[in-house]
Parts: structure tokens; C-alpha cells; sequence
């Protein structure tokens, strides 16, 4: 399972990204810090949880990402198509206004997934970007890589979700939180590297299913 750092590509990044082939990535959001890493896996956020916090969001600076990842040699291994939060419905609309900008970069389109949207609502084909709230998504990333053939899971950041991710066959996820300055988020995410790497689960994974 690839664990995605969101904008981050500092030399702890990187050394994981050595030690552990496979397993490092990115994810980067609109007006985020865009890196120089091209041999890093990478996809493409599209910075519509702003709107959770009460801000506008920015559709140009949205498309700019889309310019700088078309004009890359490698190219991003999906993008998220622009979503409603928490909103089934607002996210299906948004998804019809917008999938063939993702297409006409020639990047495989994510559909966020919210709150009450099954394995249904995604299309065939198309990467299952696990959202909505995080009790939601936990109880429900099972139903999706069942059905999906391929599954991304945004915002984990616990160790125990690393796992439980990991034991549902997840592609991959993202996390801001394991770089913001605890020592201690860090050593969780190397431990996680460290044992997925060669095979191993962690011992009390049992533990991890709430």
C-alpha cells in the first residue's frame, strides 16, 4: 500500500522512498507546495475540502495543477474529480460538470466518495477516492475494495487505520498528518513501512477493527 505525503518531499520523505520502494508517494493539492521528486508516484488532490472550513474554492488554481502535471514526463496516477462534501448528491452533480476536464488531461479520473455512497455510485474503471467522515469511511472501505478495483482513502493519519486500509487490499492513502512535527506520528508510519515491507502485520492488528 502506498502512503501518500501530502506536499512533502524533505529528506525523511525521501530516505523512506529509498528504504521502502512502493510504498512512498504523493498527493498534491491546489496551491500546494509542488515538488521536484519526478521519480515519486504522485496523484492529484482537488483542494475541495475548503469548503468544510468556510472558504471559497478556487477552480483556476485547480486547473493550474492539472497544467503542471500535464506538462510533466511522468504523469499523475489519478486525479480526484472536484466533489461536495459531505453531499451525495452535490458530489454526483459535480462529477458530470467536471470529469472530462480530468479526461482531457489524459489522467485517469478518482471519485470522492461521501457519506452514504455505495460501490454503486462509483463507474467502472475509475479509482474510489474513499472521503466523507472518518467513521464512515473506516466502517465502509471494506465495501468498496470489494466491489472497486482500485481504492485510495484520504486523511489517515492513525496507525490503526494505516492497518485497517492495509488489510482491505487499499491501494492507497494519504496523510498530512505524519510529517507535522511529532516524533512520535513518525516512528508509527515507519513502523507500519517497516513490517508491510517484508510481509509482516502488526501483531495486534486484531485490535485495529473499530
Amino acid at each position: 500500500m502506498i502512503v501518500m505525503t501530502a506536499n512533502n518531499s524533505g529528506s525523511l520523505v525521501r530516505r523512506w522512498y529509498s528504504d521502502f520502494p512502493g510504498q512512498i508517494g504523493h498527493l498534491y493539492a491546489p496551491n500546494g507546495k509542488c515538488g521536484t521528486c519526478d521519480e515519486f508516484p504522485y496523484a492529484l488532490d482537488n483542494g475541495r475540502y475548503c469548503l468544510l472550513q468556510g472558504k471559497e474554492w478556487d477552480e483556476s488554481s485547480w486547473l493550474r495543477l492539472l497544467d503542471w502535471a500535464a506538462a510533466k514526463e511522468k504523469k499523475p496516477r489519478w486525479a480526484v474529480v472536484p466533489d461536495v462534501p459531505c453531499d451525495r448528491s452535490g458530489t454526483l452533480r459535480d462529477w458530470d460538470r467536471f470529469v472530462l476536464r480530468v479526461e482531457k488531461h489524459g489522467f485517469l479520473p478518482a471519485m470522492a466518495c461521501q457519506d452514504g455512497m455505495t460501490p454503486t455510485d462509483v463507474p467502472s474503471g475509475v479509482v474510489a477516492f474513499i472521503g466523507g467522515s472518518l467513521h464512515w469511511k473506516i466502517r465502509n472501505v471494506e465495501a468498496f475494495t470489494k466491489d472497486c478495483s482500485r481504492v485510495h482513502v484520504g486523511r489517515v493519519n492513525r496507525l490503526k487505520w494505516l492497518w485497517k486500509c492495509h488489510k482491505a487490499g487499499v491501494e492507497s492513502v494519504d496523510g498530512t498528518g505524519w510529517l507535522r512535527g511529532d516524533p512520535l506520528q513518525r516512528k508509527r508510519l515507519e513502523y507500519y513501512l517497516k513490517l508491510s515491507s517484508i510481509g509482516m502485520i502488526d501483531p495486534q492488528v486484531s485490535m485495529f477493527n473499530s
